[in-house]
């Protein structure tokens, strides 16, 4: 009986951890909503209240529930600058990118959750002005 009830928990939480990054492309969309959400953020601070970079990403997810609801099963870091950002979607668990928005093009944007092997989550994309 502990063995069915191993093997059906195991089958579970695969069945969860997959079917959570399995669509990741489904996350573009909301990806061009929540980069320049954050952008807002970083560009127009509020002096008397600076926010922490995870903070930031709190406060948007208060103003717009969907993205927060649309995010929940990932990790999103940020790199700024006082006028750019670069957003990177990561699986919470594994270590691994899955999507890169740069707020200044959309032509330097990573999908990274085609790549094989998969890539580590790291920022690939500089912000302007900096060295690659």
């Amino acid at each position: 009986m502990a063995a069915l009830a191993c093997l059906v928990v195991a089958g579970c939480l695969t069945a969860y951890t997959t079917s959570q990054y399995s669509h990741p492309d489904g996350l573009i969309t909301p990806l061009e909503k929540l980069t320049p959400a954050i952008q807002a953020f970083v560009r127009y601070p509020d002096p008397k209240h600076p926010l922490l970079d995870d903070q930031v990403v709190t406060e948007v997810y208060k103003q717009n529930p969907d993205l927060a609801r649309a995010f929940q099963h990932v990790h999103v870091l940020i790199h700024h600058d006082a006028t750019n950002v670069v957003v990177l979607i990561c699986a919470t668990n594994q270590n691994i990118a899955l999507l890169e928005d740069a707020s200044w093009t959309a032509g330097i944007d990573k999908l990274h959750f085609k790549s094989n092997p998969p890539s580590p989550a790291v920022f690939t994309i500089s912000l302007p002005g900096t060295p690659p």
